[in-house]
């Protein structure tokens, strides 16, 4: 019996063997995307490149399809800065004080430990840059943000205060019940250059 239900699991609907995005993890390509202050491009796998962007947004990537999201970016800076994170449908973003959020930064030299939290805010904070190979790293999960319920977020970053490595473990909600379709990613200093994949978590 235990045998019949692991072949099951690796059989596709059509009873063929199931690829990988259909056992775990589907790499979404947005409809579109905009770009403020410099240039972006939608890979042919579904990756978005971006270069000199003081904001990165991605449309459509959020659906009825999947629940849940995992999302990933790599960043560099112009200067030193943070990139912030805020939800969008229909081409605008949601800029409303309604994001909430707790969590700690830890410097990596040193005992530096922040405590992070705000009962809202108009964006979640993501992660921190700083110039040259000083850039950083962010995987983001975010729950149900197509669905009329608060949307909750957890995230993980490795970035750069100016001469330590920064770590962010960061728990977020939104406070309304809006459905979101898309994201976007802003620069508070100068501009960032790096690629954000969205990936579907299968059902």
């Amino acid at each position: 019996m235990g045998r019949a239900r692991d072949l099951a699991n690796i059989l596709s609907s059509s009873g063929n063997v199931a690829l990988d995005s259909e056992l775990g993890l589907s790499l979404i390509t947005p409809t579109s995307i905009a770009v403020t202050g410099g240039s972006g491009s939608i890979s042919s796998s579904g990756a978005v490149i971006f270069t000199s962007a003081s904001t990165i947004s991605l449309n459509d990537v959020f659906s009825a399809t999947y629940d849940n999201y995992k999302i990933i970016l790599t960043c560099i800076g112009s200067a030193a800065g943070d990139v912030n994170f805020r939800v969008r449908v229909a081409g605008a973003d949601n800029s409303a004080s309604n994001y909430v959020y707790g969590g700690m930064e830890r410097i990596s030299t040193g005992t530096n430990t922040t405590g992070l939290a705000s009962t809202g805010t108009t964006s979640w904070p993501l992660l921190r840059y700083d110039t040259g190979s000083r850039g950083g790293v962010s995987q983001i999960d975010i729950f149900k943000p197509f669905q009329t319920i608060e949307t909750s977020m957890i995230f993980g970053s490795v970035g750069e205060n100016v001469t330590n490595q920064e770590y962010s473990w960061i728990n977020g909600q939104l406070s309304v019940t809006t459905s979101y379709t898309g994201f976007s990613l802003i620069a508070t200093v100068g501009n960032i250059t790096g690629e954000v994949s969205v990936y579907g978590y299968r059902k």
